[in-house]
């Protein structure tokens, strides 16, 4: 049992001291003045309540683990030093990175999303120090991190990917009762829609772009991606010819961000180029479609920047995921919504924030002047944008 010893100095102020027996000692400790008789009073049972865990080899209740966060940092190390209580784990900003990078969480990441994850972590790292307290930062601190970002020129969809990247990093951490709480939740994330960086690719240029592909895989490529509306290289590299239900036209998409598949038709398009493939690869011993151009080394933004150039087209932003954006247009125009979002993998709601837009078509009907969509009718326009990050010195070879 623990005592509570009352003690007067010469001008008469009081101060508390709690003694109880503990390692086969006698100890003391100190409150101070600051203390009434009824807090002091509360210390000495929850002391005596610690002594009896500590003997007993139980770990406090939650109701004695809500108490002692509340104690002044004095108390709370005197109470560690005896080995009452534990010591608080403070992490530091890279250590909270750290156990996040090794948390099951990030094991379920997709390729692509944990990629991006660690591109995010190395940007964060740029503006914080790995070795600060992750409790030192502030919500000015977060704010001037996001305003780098922006000063920096990314993109707001780029700056609100990593301030969502950033939140569930420290939300996670919260979570797993690694730190107390975080600002990150109090800046604002922004907006993921981008519509100054959507382009339609009408189906003509669709051609052009299969006439200058150097073989059949890049034309299976292309179809894959502009009629399938796959995602490139995340669903793209993953389709396998048992995929393929030739008797049924359907394809199983196979997406590995969320886990799931969906299957789309055999588009008479893409089935053209299925074909070519599958005969062209017999006797190949790879189970997937798209075999020989796999993985970061494939380097297919690049090749595909000379594909388009050979084409004598404009070279327009995201390259890939316009090619999925046009086909997403495509579809919700000419389907009801269920189903092109069965067949894109996306919702409705996320159609219209990423990839909807009008098209010349559109307008073209809207004027009384019929279009036929699946002849590709469209025109190069004259000021059709150009993308920074391929630009070639001299005509490229021949492919």
């Amino acid at each position: 049992m623990a005592t509570l010893i009352k003690k007067t100095n010469k001008k008469g102020g009081k101060r508390f001291e709690i003694q109880f027996y503990w390692d086969s000692r006698r100890r003391t400790v100190v409150l101070g003045s600051r203390y009434s008789e009824r807090q002091a009073g509360l210390v000495k049972c929850q002391i005596e309540r610690l002594i009896d865990c500590a003997a007993t080899n139980r770990d406090p209740d939650q109701a004695l683990e809500a108490w002692s966060e509340t104690l002044d940092d004095a108390l709370r190390e005197k109470l560690v030093a005896l080995g009452l209580l534990a010591q608080n784990e403070r992490l530091t900003l890279g250590e909270v990175w750290e156990r996040f990078v090794d948390s099951q969480r990030f094991a379920r990441f997709a390729d692509n999303t944990a990629r991006n994850y660690l591109a995010v972590r190395k940007r964060f790292f740029e503006f914080f120090d790995e070795r600060d307290p992750s409790d030192v930062v502030t919500k000015v601190d977060a704010a001037e991190w996001r305003e780098s970002m922006i000063a920096e020129g990314f993109a707001e969809a780029t700056v609100a990917g990593a301030v969502k990247c950033v939140r569930t990093v420290f939300r996670w951490a919260v979570d797993a009762t690694l730190i107390e709480s975080h600002p990150f939740d109090a800046i604002p994330r922004g907006s993921f829609e981008n519509k100054s960086r959507e382009f339609f690719i009408p189906l003509d240029w669709y051609a052009r772009l299969l006439d200058k592909c150097p073989d059949q895989e890049w034309r299976t490529l292309l179809a894959l991606c502009r009629i399938g509306g796959l995602r490139c290289p995340s669903e793209t590299s993953a389709a396998r010819w048992e995929d393929v239900d030739w008797e049924r036209g359907t394809l199983l998409v196979r997406d590995s961000k969320r886990k799931r598949t969906r299957l789309i038709p055999l588009f008479p398009e893409l089935r053209q180029e299925l074909d070519k493939q599958f005969f062209e690869t017999q006797g190949d011993p790879s189970p997937y479609i798209i075999a020989r151009r796999r993985g970061p080394s494939a380097n297919l933004r690049t090749s595909f920047a000379r594909i388009v150039f050979w084409a004598g087209l404009p070279q327009w932003e995201r390259l890939f995921h316009n090619l999925r954006g046009s086909r997403s247009c495509e579809l919700f125009s000419a389907y009801p919504a269920h189903v092109a979002s069965a067949w894109m993998g996306h919702a409705e709601k996320v159609a219209n924030a990423h990839y909807l837009h009008p098209t010349d078509d559109d307008f073209a009907r809207a004027n009384g002047r019929a279009t036929d969509r699946a002849s590709g009718a469209g025109t190069i326009p004259q000021d059709a944008p150009a993308v920074a990050g391929f630009t070639p010195a001299k005509t490229p070879a021949t492919p």
